[in-house]
């Protein structure tokens, strides 16, 4: 490896910065970030459940003017701090069944579980994302996502 610079345009006044790497001698290309949302739909959640109840991790969308969005999951984080393993259900809107779930995530005891859903996960237009764990353990949801049509 050998140390080289990378010349990157600003932004903000379109001249050029010089950036310091380190390459090998094959060809690199440019790569364009993207994002799958703007940032007013971007969202992200976090819920603490110590109980085998229903809880909500993201609101239905209410947003768009016609209500056709809705709300999309691309990565979940969960920790069980307890001391029993669980299974962390995900569902589109209100939970009829434990047995309906978009997803499910095993959690052992004392672990911590992230899953990265690519495509993200689709729930429902106008509805409430809600998890349901199975089994009482202090247990943590985080997750990421965005609202879109």
């Amino acid at each position: 490896m050998t140390d080289s610079t990378i010349n990157v345009r600003d932004n903000v006044d379109g001249t050029s910065k010089a950036v310091a790497t380190k390459l090998d001698s094959t060809t690199h290309y440019p790569v364009h970030v993207v994002t799958r949302a703007i940032g007013d739909d971007i969202r992200n959640a976090m819920v603490v459940t110590t109980d085998t109840a229903s809880h909500e991790l993201f609101s239905a969308p209410t947003a768009s003017p016609d209500l056709s969005h809705r709300v999309y999951i691309g990565s979940v984080q969960i920790a069980n701090d307890g001391g029993s393993a669980s299974l962390v259900g995900i569902y589109d809107g209100a939970i009829t069944s434990p047995d309906v779930a978009k997803s499910y995530i095993k959690v052992p005891a004392g672990d911590t579980i992230t899953v990265v859903y690519d495509p993200p996960l689709q729930f429902t237009v106008a509805n409430a994302v809600n998890i349901l764990a199975a089994t009482a353990s202090t247990i943590y949801v985080s997750a990421q996502g965005f609202n879109a049509p």
